[in-house]
């Protein structure tokens, strides 16, 4: 009887993981695009040789898959966006299950289901519901919440090693949430030694290398297939700590300050001193101690990998960072040991930080979904133009050259410039794939004109005109607003 009510309750925390999921990414399941959309909308099932060549198997593989059961690019995305939330829904469930503890009574479990859920939808999580693969991402994510709880809770060695391979040519760049999830475990840990503790650290170590090895061994893979060299490698001794300084310097402006404009300044920033001056006035400076050493270790291990690899932070390469908030709530709760004035403080300040988080992923969502009609308004005023200008002068254009003007604006609606909100048209990855897959057919790019550079450099638009285009010949000169 004990273990059907156990199963039923179960059932009834998954559910509400999942419908609160479902409510704060609903912008998200819908189908939506980002820059790089367009490149596979364009690029079709060819972008697979992408995937391929930067070791993502399984990316490469889900879209042939579509290809060989006649599925259209936008279902895959549609397909891809409820997996994410799907997967990540189940990251929580497993989070909190594994440091639920008897004893807690309802005030201590209802802070631990939030810190739980604040660990994987965090704000920088919200980046691994934007893409195509990002269903493929989440898996990775799944894969890795799973390898860090059976490696620490339950003492496995095998299956985490597998799921941590299988994260690996999911996406390299989410392996870091292991070590997260990992290292919280482990001081979670109560009944162990330090030296039982030292050989978990050890075994996450080793893990890590043979996830280093499935990458490499994924990306030769990739190469050999496509029959050419691979596109990462890792930078010369020299270059190592020019490389570190800079990617400590980005990383720090970004997510502790600026955050890549996903929500409001400073949130990462407020909720450690927050956390740290609870543990000051509670008189806990230990735990403290292994507070800011979890922080400092989850930054380093997104930090290193990008610093040998040279390679630009971003939102869902570094995401680990972002259990920091979920990290803070949970690490609280082991203060309040069953005293009701400390449990209440914590409750309210957890409370206050998932609805602001729930904020964050619906006006981003929103914004995303709004930033998406106002570019395919845009795109659709041009390829009107275009082809008034080729019914007129029985001319067809082959050649495009992009411009800007003194006050172009990389957003819509003057929104936060993010990975999101960005003009497509405005990235040079993914521009003129915008303009192919609306015009229908491919045009070249072509260098711009001085003459008419500093023409449309003089001009203040605000909105879509005419004037932005000009033809000559089979060429059109576009100016971005």
């Amino acid at each position: 009887m004990l273990e059907k009510i156990r199963k039923q309750e179960n059932i009834w925390i998954f559910t509400i993981i999942l419908l609160i999921s479902i409510l704060i990414c609903f912008c998200f399941l819908k189908f939506h695009t980002v820059p790089d959309t367009y490149n596979i909308l364009e690029q079709k099932y060819e972008y697979c040789k992408t995937f391929l060549n930067d070791g993502r198997l399984i990316s490469a593989l889900y879209l042939l898959l579509g290809k060989s059961f006649h599925i259209s690019i936008v279902t895959l995305k549609i397909i891809s966006n409820i997996l994410s939330v799907i997967f990540q829904s189940i990251c929580v469930y497993i989070i909190y299950k594994a440091i639920r503890k008897k004893e807690n009574n309802h005030i201590s479990n209802c802070i631990l289901l939030i810190g739980a859920y604040l660990m994987v939808f965090h704000p920088l999580a919200i980046a691994h519901l934007g893409y195509l693969e990002c269903g493929i991402m989440c898996l990775g994510k799944l894969a890795c919440t799973m390898a860090a709880k059976l490696l620490i809770k339950d003492e496995k060695v095998l299956s985490p090693m597998l799921l941590i391979m299988l994260a690996a040519i999911c996406y390299q760049g989410i392996l870091n949430v292991f070590i997260a999830i990992g290292l919280l475990l482990l001081i979670l840990q109560e009944n162990q030694t330090v030296k039982q503790k030292m050989k978990k650290i050890l075994q996450m170590g080793v893990l890590c290398v043979i996830a280093l090895i499935t990458i490499i061994v994924a990306l030769k893979i990739g190469s050999n297939i496509l029959g050419q060299a691979q596109n990462k490698t890792l930078i010369s001794g020299n270059e190592i700590l020019n490389s570190i300084i800079l990617v400590v310097k980005l990383s720090i402006q970004s997510i502790f300050i600026d955050t890549w404009n996903l929500f409001p300044q400073y949130l990462f920033t407020i909720v450690i001193i927050i956390t740290s001056l609870l543990f000051i006035v509670y008189k806990k400076p230990t735990d403290m101690l292994i507070y800011w050493t979890i922080i400092i270790l989850i930054t380093l291990s997104c930090i290193i990998p990008l610093a040998l690899t040279n390679v630009i932070p971003e939102a869902r390469t570094v995401s680990s960072i972002g259990t920091i908030l979920g990290i803070s709530i949970i690490m609280l709760e082991n203060l309040t040991k069953q005293n009701r004035k400390k449990e209440i403080v914590i409750l309210i300040f957890a409370i206050l930080i998932f609805c602001y988080n729930a904020f964050i992923y619906i006006n981003n969502g929103i914004m995303l979904q709004e930033s998406n009609k106002s570019e395919k308004e845009y795109i659709n005023d041009i390829i009107t133009e275009i082809t008034k200008y080729e019914q007129e002068n029985e001319k067809e254009i082959t050649k495009v050259a992009i411009y800007i003007d003194r006050n172009s604006q990389r957003t819509s609606h003057n929104y936060p410039n993010n990975y999101m909100t960005a003009k497509t048209i405005h990235t040079v990855y993914a521009n003129i794939d915008f303009i192919n897959y609306y015009l229908g057919r491919k045009l070249e790019q072509i260098d711009r004109n001085e003459e008419i550079s500093q023409y449309f450099w003089n001009k203040e638009w605000e909105n879509f005109e005419k004037e932005q285009l000009i033809f000559i010949e089979d060429e059109l000169h576009l100016c971005i607003f």
